[in-house]
């Protein structure tokens, strides 16, 4: 079955374009970002981009990016992402009216909404409440399953003990429960990365971080962005390199968009970069490391010769268990049912390796191709 998530409860379809959507583990709630004015019954301004989070079995649409009062953002909210529990919403927003207490300064700040409660809090602050103060602003936000930790991007270089460099990106995980917020984004020696650091994604638990940078100062740094991992729970932080081939040697191109499994064993990115042997289309395409048996394997491959796919593949996420991992192609050779200069999407069943096992998803609900 395919269903059109972005209507309002009357199973009106939206009027206006819908995005980023994140799911729970449960697949009842969705969150996504939209301009249409017609999802909620209260009204909303025209032209705001806004957080909805859809109840797939009753048909509720919640407005998420608005204060405890139910009142809207006054300016637009995007990048949400969702609890696995699906309680717990974290987004950004240039608004100025979400959190009385605090002075947001019309800059893009990192919020928590607890749609249980409807207590919705300032993450991207300082332990002594200075909210984030970059040009740029806090972005691209993850959530723990229980809501305590929030991990974001922010380019304030006084957010942390550790002191940033001006108008550099770093990665930040606030614990709402201690209030207190540490830059992951670091070397062994508690400096901070010498460039930028983004989009990062973090385990259910807040254990694992993983996150892409530049940083020169990091292990296995060549001048490309590299994919990192921290686990939090070490009593001395260490930053490991993921991006690389199963000699260990470093990514020769750029790698992007990490995703990590909840036990930090698996990591997924998309690169341009050839890691394994049978990467030979020399454009963008999916990797997974396996941390613990030390490989990194193609995942976006043909079926029947193993090469990689005719064309790219980019955006991948790995599911919990690390089993499955879904990703966008306009590949035409996964599987039979494919059409030409259509950007798809694809699951690959890591379970069943080494045969390589895809199924292509964005069918209708009739079973036929999607026309765009």
């Amino acid at each position: 079955a395919t269903a059109l998530v972005s209507k309002n409860t009357d199973n009106g379809i939206a009027n206006n374009r819908s995005d980023i959507p994140a799911i729970d583990v449960s697949g009842r709630f969705i969150v996504f970002e939209s301009i249409a004015t017609n999802l909620v019954p209260d009204t909303v301004t025209v032209g705001r981009k806004h957080i909805y989070r859809k109840d797939t079995i009753s048909g509720e649409v919640v407005l998420v990016s608005s204060d405890a009062n139910g009142l809207e953002a006054n300016a637009s909210s995007s990048s949400p992402r969702i609890s696995d529990i699906g309680r717990f919403v974290v987004f950004d927003s240039a608004a100025t009216n979400l959190e009385a207490t605090l002075n947001s300064n019309g800059r893009s700040q990192i919020y928590l909404k607890d749609l249980e409660t409807g207590v919705i809090s300032l993450v991207s602050r300082s332990v002594t409440l200075e909210t984030d103060n970059s040009d740029t602003g806090a972005s691209n936000a993850d959530i723990s399953n229980d809501g305590r930790f929030v991990v974001f991007q922010s380019a304030d270089n006084d957010l942390s003990t550790v002191i940033g460099i001006p108008g550099v990106s770093q990665i930040y995980l606030k614990d709402l429960d201690k209030e207190s917020i540490t830059m992951i984004s670091r070397t062994d020696a508690n400096e901070a990365g010498d460039s930028d650091s983004l989009n990062p994604f973090m385990s259910p638990d807040g254990r694992f971080i993983v996150f892409e940078s530049t940083a020169t100062n990091f292990p296995g740094s060549n001048g490309n962005r590299q994919i990192y991992l921290v686990d939090t729970t070490l009593s001395d932080h260490a930053i490991v390199q993921v991006s690389v081939d199963i000699d260990g040697a470093p990514a020769s191109a750029d790698c992007n968009r990490a995703s990590v499994s909840d036990n930090g064993t698996i990591v997924v990115f998309d690169t341009d970069a050839a890691l394994d042997i049978l990467d030979t289309n020399e454009t963008t395409d999916i990797y997974h490391r396996d941390r613990n048996q030390a490989t990194t394997a193609l995942v976006s491959a043909n079926p029947v010769t193993q090469q990689s796919a005719n064309r790219a593949s980019a955006s991948a996420q790995v599911s919990g268990d690390g089993r499955f991992v879904v990703f966008e192609s306009i590949a035409t050779d996964f599987v039979f049912e494919t059409v030409a200069n259509i950007t798809d999407i694809f699951v690959r069943d890591l379970s069943q390796s080494p045969a390589i096992v895809i199924d292509k998803v964005n069918f209708s609900q009739s079973g036929t191709e999607a026309t765009a």
